[in-house]
């Protein structure tokens, strides 16, 4: 097993003593028993039928599906579908095992003081003979710089009360200063409570209890996303002032004291990673998911302090946040919201209307316009 560079960080190493235990072995899938798997196939397959209740979950899934399509592991979600979970063996999981259990895909994240040296000889007996499937690793989707295809989805959901919205679309990778950037420029549209977004829905207009705006990282695939939930009977104009905002950050940027104050939001956001052990471990094992090195916090406070208020106007101008590129997705009845955006002026053609559960249409133009 390589061992990494050592950290003098909190550990928190999670799991039973019989997990643990198995962890040691090769052979783990050998010892997967029916009684197990039928136990996690049931648990699994409650666990995909209540995604279906939870408009958060189905609007996640249906933007995830329209920014990368169907065949991306992207655009799928990972527990599978009803469909797929039904079909599902003891037979499937012990021939998939060592491909999935390899220790290639896997980092081990600890937080603790701890000596390295020590640590390093008790991770190689417990971890040592952990061993890497014979067939190489797949190779990693391409990180996109756009959208393929911006669109308007509605999912029905027959008397919700609420509309989910979410807008989103992928953005290039970036590193140091322009990351930073980046980042400023999201922080002042949705990153925290006096954010342009949140002023304008919950304080000035009401129409939702939050909203935000966040750059999501996996895999070396950013996303930027929007959400919010709306009450019902203002889904066509929440959707407005939505526009309205992406359009006024994308035309003018942002200003030097919001910058600043963006700057200092995202400071005690990192600072605030690092106050517990779990919350360290937590940060570390993110920046591992999405493809950073463990310097990840480190870098990320350079490249703040380093960034001025006029590379976040830049990054705020530069088309990443422009609304004509999102998808947008809202989860809410049909029948009220429907008449709205048609009242709102919304482009004939680009709405595509979606049941609940059902496989996701894919045709229209650009959603924001």
């Amino acid at each position: 097993m390589t061992a990494c560079s050592s950290v003098k960080m909190p550990i928190s190493l999670r799991g039973n003593r019989k997990n643990r235990k198995n962890s040691e072995n090769s052979g783990l899938h050998d010892r997967l028993a029916a009684g197990d798997f039928d136990r996690e196939a049931a648990l699994l397959r409650a666990r995909v039928e209540a995604r279906a209740q939870d408009p958060r979950q189905v609007g996640a899934l249906v933007l995830g599906a329209q920014l990368f399509g169907p065949a991306d592991p992207r655009g799928r979600p990972a527990e599978g579908f009803a469909a797929t979970v039904a079909k599902l063996t003891l037979a499937d999981v012990k021939r998939l095992a060592p491909a999935v259990l390899d220790p290639r895909f896997a980092t081990i994240v600890l937080a603790g003081d701890f000596e390295p040296a020590a640590l390093r000889a008790a991770l190689e007996r417990r971890f040592g003979a952990w061993k890497a499937a014979a067939s190489p690793p797949p190779a990693a989707p391409v990180a996109l710089a756009g959208a393929r295809e911006p669109r308007l989805v509605l999912v029905d959901r027959p008397g919700a009360p609420q509309t989910l919205v979410l807008a989103g679309r992928p953005v290039p990778p970036l590193d140091g200063v322009p990351r930073a950037a980046r980042r400023l420029a999201n922080a002042a549209l949705g990153g925290g409570f006096t954010s342009r977004l949140n002023q304008n829905l919950r304080e000035k207009h009401g129409y939702s209890y939050g909203a935000n705006s966040r750059i999501r990282e996996l895999s070396g695939q950013p996303t930027l996303i929007v959400a919010t939930s709306v009450q019902t009977e203002v889904t066509g104009a929440a959707l407005g002032e939505i526009r309205a905002e992406l359009e006024g950050l994308s035309r003018t940027g942002v200003g030097d004291e919001e910058a600043v104050k963006a700057r200092e939001t995202e400071r005690s956001d990192v600072a605030e990673a690092l106050a517990t052990s779990a919350s360290l471990a937590d940060a570390l094992a993110a920046a591992v998911l999405a493809g950073r090195p463990a310097s990840a916090l480190a870098d990320d406070m350079a490249a703040l302090d380093a960034t001025a208020p006029a590379a976040a106007r830049a990054a705020a101008t530069g088309g990443a946040f422009a609304p004509g590129s999102m998808t947008v997705v809202l989860v809410g009845d049909r029948k009220a919201v429907l008449p709205q955006l048609e009242r709102a002026g919304w482009p004939a053609g680009v709405l595509s209307a979606v049941k609940l559960c059902h496989s996701v249409s894919t045709s229209g133009p650009s959603a924001m316009r």
